[in-house]
């Protein structure tokens, strides 16, 4: 088995979901090993999908909680496969608010 990368559309975001409104797609990059592991990884979030690894019998088994479509991703979710935090280096000021408590937060740029 050869080594493999694919691209595909996830979905598709709803207005106001992103910045960029000519990058208004989700796209799913899933790679395949030699060895038969698979890890399917979305540009929303770069968020790992699902983890596929073949156990002693060489049947693949998903290891990562997750969604099959982006429209699991878009509804309250506990962040699953998420590789970076949920703001992704981007609270302002270095302060937010959470449950009505202004909350500070060691800012690494200024």
């Amino acid at each position: 088995m050869p080594t493999t990368i694919e691209k595909r559309i996830f979905g598709e975001l709803p207005r106001g979901c992103d910045s960029n409104h000519s990058h208004r797609r989700a796209w799913l990059f899933t790679l395949t090993n030699s060895q038969g592991m698979r890890v399917s990884i979305t540009n929303f979030g770069c968020r790992i999908v699902s983890l596929e690894v073949p156990d002693r019998n060489g049947q693949n088994a998903d290891v990562i909680p997750g969604f099959d479509s982006l429209a699991g991703y878009l509804a309250k979710n506990p962040c699953f496969g998420a590789v970076i935090g949920r703001y992704a280096n981007r609270i302002a000021g270095g302060r937010y608010t959470h449950n009505g408590v202004e909350l500070h937060q060691t800012q690494n740029q200024g």
